[in-house]
């Protein structure tokens, strides 16, 4: 037996509750925008405008919801695809499927912005509003069960080192303005010993510039009460 396991690293949940944090905010928004009023719909609408239904690429939340779990496929399900096929096979089905109904959010949303009719428009929105809240629902469901089944799979099979290295390649995999982005909701969103953790593996890891900025993002994002705790226990 590795004397090394079980692990006990997990950068998934981090990285979760800044996606979480994104969807509650953009469900929020959505709920309580008119919808049928393009200009003050326009910046709603923006935030659901994925890359597959745009001419280019954006940093959107619904963007950086694509973009995470894209770079799960491709970076952390194959290192524990041997210890669980059906498992993980699963969860990429669950990702193929959150890629459609993204897909159909971007269309709805083209439909709602292109709309000359008041009731065309009110029609629009409605399905807009159904669309987003399954998507919202199907995604929250698929972090908790990754967190409740491919985390303690990867504690148990990976080393920290190991995972680690997970976390950093997926974090080099993404565009600079996604990383900034999804780290500035994941920095707010994580408690005093979540922050804690993370930054110390920060320190332990990433070029002085890269700490400094981090530290930097922190300094805006957080709540200052609970980023002073966490500072000084990371040893910051």
């Amino acid at each position: 037996l590795r004397n090394d396991l079980p692990s006990t690293e997990d950068f998934l949940t981090p990285m979760h509750k800044g996606l979480r944090s994104m969807i509650y905010d953009l469900a929020a928004r959505l709920q309580s925008t008119d919808l049928t009023d393009l200009t003050e719909a326009a910046p709603v609408l923006a935030d659901l405008q994925h890359e597959l239904g745009g001419p280019r690429p954006t940093a959107c939340i619904v963007c950086l919801l694509h973009a995470h779990a894209g770079h799960e496929d491709i970076w952390a399900f194959p290192s524990l695809r041997a210890f669980d096929p059906m498992l993980l096979d699963e969860l990429m089905q669950d990702h193929r499927e959150l890629e459609e109904r993204i897909r159909t959010l971007a269309r709805m949303g083209n439909d709602l912005a292109a709309g000359s009719d008041p009731a065309a428009r009110r029609s629009a929105a409605r399905r807009l509003l159904l669309g987003a809240n399954d998507l919202f629902a199907a995604y929250l469901g698929h972090m908790n069960r990754e967190e409740a089944a491919l985390v303690p799979l990867m504690n148990q099979r990976l080393t920290d080192g190991e995972i680690l290295a997970l976390r950093s390649a997926m974090e080099r995999a993404m565009r600079p303005d996604r990383r900034i982005e999804l780290f500035r909701w994941m920095l707010r969103s994580l408690d005093v010993h979540e922050l804690t953790a993370w930054f110390r593996d920060v320190r332990l890891a990433a070029p002085p510039e890269t700490l400094e900025s981090l530290l930097r993002l922190a300094d805006a994002e957080v709540d200052p009460a609970r980023w002073a705790v966490a500072r000084v226990r990371a040893g910051l």
